[in-house]
């Protein structure tokens, strides 16, 4: 796969979850006239997308030729199993068998040689730590 297609690591990590849960993976290339056809025949099931913020998330609306194709999701569906599955990982919740979480040491920086920006993001980084530290326990 190429194009718009980043092989990030919430797609990498969809497509082992679903590898573990049995899910028939295949990775091609589709058309939006491929999914306006499973559209009209019944076989479109779900449509998602992943990414870094995004995790995973519904597409609930595909347009193609001036036919709009309204697709609802399921009760347990794949999407929301997945975006569980990811979340839970995320937050310590469930452990982390293929080692995908870097674990972020804390250090102690002389501040005064960083610039604001740089101080303002360390910020974060030690909030978010703080707050994941919390979470674990």
């Amino acid at each position: 796969l190429d194009c718009s297609i980043w092989h990030g690591i919430t797609r990498k990590t969809s497509l082992e979850i679903a590898s573990e849960w049995w899910v028939n993976v295949e990775e091609r290339l589709i058309t939006i006239a491929d999914r306006s056809n499973a559209f009209d025949n019944g076989t479109l099931k779900e449509v998602f997308g992943s990414g870094t913020a995004a995790v995973i998330s519904q597409v609930g609306e595909l347009s193609y030729k001036g036919k709009n194709m309204i697709i609802i999701e399921q009760p347990n569906s794949l999407r929301s199993r997945l975006f569980d599955a990811i979340s839970n990982i995320q937050h310590g919740i469930e452990s982390d068998n293929f080692n995908r979480l870097t674990k972020i040491e804390h250090h102690n920086f002389d501040r005064s040689k960083l610039r604001k920006d740089s101080i303002d993001d360390l910020k974060f980084v030690q909030d978010v730590i703080e707050v994941k530290s919390r979470l674990a326990h």
